[in-house]
């Protein structure tokens, strides 16, 4: 229990009186100077005072040493939520102390006569004043006098109109997410407001009936609202609690709300003469407010995470949910519909495929972070007919045994070949060694096929090391890889053709164009390639498919020399065994470039640099992958070129951009959502399929250490503990 320390002061914290309950106790202020003159203003010994221990009531302070709009709202609060609530002092003020000319005070006027002026309040002359000495002391008809006042209070302080009145002001108001309502608790034979039929009654509300009405504005004329939208209000609201009024010349420009939580809660509720006024920016179902999950939809499908979004907002100065309580949405509302529209859309695509004759799918894998650090590899398998994503599936490190990407292809081959019941004819990935064994060993009725990108990606790798050593390799290596893509595409899917294409290149370069008959060039390649088995002697393809080449434009090319050191060099990087094999395996021109689109699409979702857990990141790779099939079937609603620099050519090169719109399909997600929260279903979440053995709690197999015990153990890069 708290005790005012002034020399001749009773007051006392604790007790159940009206009286008692209205006064509030103040520590001493923190600032040397200031303590001091509180110090001399209580009328005690200064060497008797512990400024950390003692209090100041609220009698020694006059009207204008509190902030106004605290003290406004203690008196609109009810008699159960004023005990619990505080009236803040201004910097500057001292006990017992006349502000206008700094001397010694004693006694202190009524609490509520600046209230009574602000609202232009005069009571009846049967009415008694409240006595200084207990300004909380309420007259007893004086619900009555409310009810028979509150209109006009409402409309001086409020400028409250009907919706009627305001056609053109509620254009961009029409639906009830983004407007404001006021509900005032009257007596059924008091009808302040000719508005709808009464609405339910609220929680915070102990009386009926409730009458709604529109409230445009707050403390400005209802004009100036043709041109104001969400978060506008919001923001007009919620800025009136940081108003100092006493700088305020508009009488009628008073505050009637204040911020009391940090966290995105669109619903403000406030008291008025006993009488609740209920703020909504939004509907609210089944206690759940629908704008607070459409605001963490939108943000999980434009990729933004929470700390994005709390420094947006905290930009902005606007309040923002908690980030348990975004999770928590997120898992409630938002993840279950991704999943759901998930498996429906795999239905239908294993579906269309178990009726396809020949089904050829790519395949290819993302890790969550670079290098050998990484803890999650993604699994992607795509149709090649139509780049419609058919599955995916996500795996830990120290989940399986062996490497991650050779695992988890066998895991999604598991799954496409014995659950879903799919014949599949060919298979193409990138020239990834483990599982070509793995597929000649474990599928081998499986045609196994290599990706045309990844291949000519390989061969420029080969190109810029050679030419560090040999310059002129630099200046064939485009017009070298056009030429393979060129091969793989005109071969007619026969892969000994496909490879005789390719090495034709080497007489391309020489200058010669027609080799049927350079019989000593023949025998230079056979001694060029030793014991190697490539290049064979040429069959099928004996000359040069291009246009013949003017004498003019021949002597400005810089062609090779058979017996130069550079030919050689480029000779034996075409012609490696191993790269010449599995150039055959491109024969059928297929590549995963559209799976490089989707892995762009992912990092969107699920960035490296943020870590997730392993549902979170099944199901935000779920989205990426709805996202990437609903833009297959979207016809673009732009093209446009752009001059683009490629890093690998270290040239510009005109790229053409394709703008397709994705935001309906966003739309009809976010719809789903909030249906969902107003009919009150809640779907589950099942995710046993995409995890197929248990998660560990670490991926690097090492036990969490206690905190002392690593604190013992660490040094600075000083030799400092």
């Amino acid at each position: 229990m708290s005790y005012c320390c002034v020399g001749g002061c009773s007051k006392r914290n604790g007790g159940e009186s009206d009286f008692r309950r209205f006064i509030r106790f103040y520590r001493f202020p923190k600032k040397t100077v200031l303590q001091k003159r509180w110090i001399a203003r209580v009328n005690r010994v200064s060497e008797h005072i512990n400024p950390k221990l003692l209090f100041v009531c609220s009698e020694h302070f006059e009207d204008d040493d509190f902030v106004y709009s605290s003290l406004l709202q203690a008196d609109l609060l009810s008699d159960e939520l004023l005990a619990r609530h505080h009236i803040k002092l201004k910097d500057d003020a001292v006990p017992n102390t006349d502000r206008k000319t700094g001397n010694l005070r004693l006694g202190r006027p009524s609490a509520t006569k600046a209230l009574k002026q602000v609202c232009n309040e005069e009571l009846p002359d049967k009415q008694t004043e409240p006595s200084p000495s207990n300004p909380r002391k309420r007259p007893r008809n004086r619900r009555a006098m409310d009810a028979r006042n509150i209109d006009e209070l409402i409309e001086e302080n409020r400028h409250i109109v009907e919706v009627a009145e305001l056609p053109l002001a509620l254009d961009h108001t029409s639906s009830n997410d983004h407007t404001l309502e006021l509900d005032v608790n009257v007596p059924s034979d008091d009808v302040l407001f000719n508005t709808a039929e009464p609405s339910h009654k609220d929680q915070s509300v102990q009386s009926s009936p409730l009458y709604k009405t529109k409230l445009i504005q707050v403390g400005r004329p209802c004009e100036s609202l043709k041109d104001t939208s969400y978060p506008g209000d919001l923001a007009a609201l919620d800025s009136l609690s940081d108003i100092d009024l006493d700088e305020v010349s508009d009488p009628d420009y008073i505050p009637l709300a204040s911020r009391t939580s940090k966290e995105l809660n669109f619903t403000r509720s406030y008291s008025f003469k006993r009488h609740a006024i209920v703020w909504r920016s939004g509907e609210i179902k089944h206690h759940q407010s629908l704008i607070n999950v459409e605001l963490v939809g939108s943000a999980k499908m434009s990729g933004i995470g929470f700390t994005g979004l709390q420094e947006l907002f905290r930009t902005l100065e606007m309040p923002i949910m908690s980030a348990n309580t975004f999770y928590e949405l997120a898992n409630k509302w938002i993840y279950p519909v991704f999943l759901k529209e998930f498996n429906r859309l795999r239905t239908e695509i294993i579906t269309e495929l178990k009726i396809t004759e020949n089904i050829v799918l790519c395949r290819d894998a993302q890790f969550d972070s670079p290098g050998f650090s990484a803890k999650y590899c993604t699994y992607t398998v795509m149709n090649c007919s139509n780049d419609k994503v058919v599955d995916t599936i996500i795996i830990q490190k120290g989940q399986y045994e062996g490497e991650l990407e050779k695992q988890a292809c066998r895991e999604l081959l598991n799954i496409l070949i014995s659950e879903d019941q799919l014949s599949i004819a060919q298979f193409v990935n990138d020239r990834h060694q483990g599982i070509g064994k793995m597929m000649r060993e474990e599928f081998p009725d499986i045609y196994h096929g290599y990706d045309v990108w990844h291949m000519a990606k390989s061969l420029r790798k080969k190109f810029t090391k050679a030419a560090k050593k040999h310059r002129k390799i630099a200046l064939w290596s485009e017009q070298l890889i056009n030429h393979f893509w060129w091969s793989c595409e005109n071969c007619k899917k026969d892969p000994e053709l496909l490879l005789e294409m390719f090495h034709s290149c080497l007489f391309h370069v020489l200058n010669i164009h027609r080799w049927d008959r350079k019989v000593v060039i023949h025998r230079k390649f056979v001694e060029l390639k030793g014991k190697r088995p490539y290049p064979k002697p040429p069959t099928i393809n004996l000359k040069c498919w291009h246009t013949t080449i003017s004498n003019g434009d021949a002597r400005t090319i810089k062609w090779f020399d058979v017996d130069a050191e550079d030919f050689k060099a480029l000779f034996k990087v075409i012609t490696g065994t191993k790269f010449s094999n599995d150039v055959k395996k491109c024969s059928e021109f297929l590549h995963t470039g559209a799976l490089e689109s989707l892995h762009s699409t992912k990092i969107k979702y699920l960035p490296k640099s943020t870590a997730y857990s392993m549902d979170t990141s099944i199901l935000m790779m779920m989205f990426a992958v709805l996202i990437h099939n609903s833009l297959q079937g979207i016809a673009p609603t732009k093209r446009y070129e752009v001059r683009d620099y490629s890093r690998a050519s270290k040239k510009y090169r005109i790229k053409t951009k394709v703008v397709k719109d994705i935001l309906p399909f966003k739309k009809s997600l976010l719809s789903e959502m909030t249906g969902n929260v107003r009919s009150n279903i809640r779907l589950p979440i099942d995710l046993s399929r995409y995890i197929r053995r248990v998660v560990p709690k670490t991926f690097h197999g090492v036990e969490k250490p206690a905190i002392d015990i690593l604190k013992k153990k660490q040094f600075s890069r000083m030799g400092k503990q």
